[in-house]
């Protein structure tokens, strides 16, 4: 099966830069039975991820959803794929369907559906009929989707998304570091954390933290913000921002605490089943799709405020044996249910039912 999977503009297909998503679709390609016959279709990037098939699609920064649309389906059908995937962009994958007729395509989505207004749910609906298959990343984010379109449902399916488990090695030996990755974004609740974790490190010698943001979202002055509330740490609070997942990766694996405090609802929450598979004890908020990936594996906030962090976090430095049961209840979470390997035959399956059903038509 030949298969062409699409990443929108806003993406960068390489290890210097990745989104979410990029990392998303690097793990399911990489585990997938057909490894060898996808090609990634995304824009240029200096150096693109190693040993996966992939193409630089030059797009215009102000160009239409339709000129995007034309230029992935004009390198596509080069391809000649069975199937095409298409990375959370619902303008560009309904436009592609129609362009790439009869190949079926798919829309792999990473956020909530939100429309309140009925004339723009009826142009969606529109949108997404000519999808052969809607892919959700949590239960929480397809649900969005089926209470307002239900006649969908039977094209709407949930695939959580996973990691490589063999390739995260959790330290036995924590350092005493509470760790925060996220997006300097006020939705991310990150001052919040920060605040929370100057109020309680204050109180305890031994500890530091490091907060691994990315700047995707250009907001310096809510940078600076979290920055001034974790000044009074001095040496002991680290700001990185902009780096590579190899960085995060590692920080996750040694930190004894990370935090996922996001105040927003999110889809599906990456970066806790990253804290999971390190080994870090998690303290998250009940957002979105949070508690269905962490289950009763993880310290759930009540509500997001400098004081709820402060407590949480106050609870785990001072109880390790709390502590560690949180964080081997975690990896053996992240091991059961977000195994890559595991995800990535269900992609492979739902793939391989669509094209048959394809052939048959």
């Amino acid at each position: 099966m030949r298969i062409v999977n699409v990443l929108p503009r806003g993406m960068h297909f390489g290890p210097t830069g990745a989104t979410a998503i990029d990392l998303c679709v690097r793990d399911f390609v990489a585990h997938s039975a057909y490894r060898t016959s996808t090609t990634v279709l995304a824009a240029p990037v200096e150096t693109p991820f190693a040993d996966i098939l992939y193409r630089p699609v030059h797009l215009v920064s102000a160009g239409s959803h339709s000129a995007a649309a034309l230029r992935f389906a004009d390198a596509a059908r080069q391809l000649s794929p069975d199937i095409v995937i298409v990375q959370h962009h619902v303008p560009i994958a309904s436009a592609l369907a129609r362009r790439m007729t009869p190949v079926p395509v798919v829309l792999h989505r990473h956020n909530l559906y939100t429309s309140a207004n009925p004339l723009k749910r009826l142009y969606h609906n529109w949108q997404f009929e000519a999808l052969a298959q809607t892919i959700w990343v949590s239960n929480v984010a397809r649900q969005s989707f089926v209470r307002q379109h239900p006649r969908l449902a039977s094209r709407a399916v949930t695939v959580h998304s996973g990691l490589d488990m063999s390739a995260w090695v959790p330290a036995q030996k924590r350092e005493a570091v509470v760790l925060c990755v996220g997006r300097a974004t006020p939705e991310k609740g990150i001052l919040q954390a920060a605040e929370g974790v100057c109020a309680i490190l204050g109180r305890a010698s031994g500890w530091r933290t490091q907060f691994i943001l990315s700047r995707l979202d250009r907001n310096e002055r809510y940078l600076q913000s979290i920055r001034e509330a974790l000044a009074p740490l001095g040496t002991r609070a680290e700001v990185l921002t902009d780096q590579p997942h190899a960085v995060v990766k590692c920080a996750y694996e040694t930190a004894a605490v990370a935090l996922v405090p996001s105040i927003f609802a999110e889809p599906f929450g990456r970066t806790a089943v990253e804290a999971f598979a390190g080994g870090s004890a998690l303290i998250c908020s009940r957002s979105g799709g949070l508690p269905e990936v962490v289950g009763n594996d993880a310290h759930l906030l009540a509500e997001v405020t400098s004081q709820t962090v402060a407590e949480a976090l106050g609870s785990l430095i001072h109880d390790e044996r709390l502590r560690t049961g949180l964080a081997a209840g975690g990896r053996q979470r992240a091991e059961r249910c977000f195994d890559i390997v595991t995800q990535s035959r269900r992609l492979d399956t739902l793939y391989e039912g669509l094209l048959t059903r394809s052939c048959r038509a």
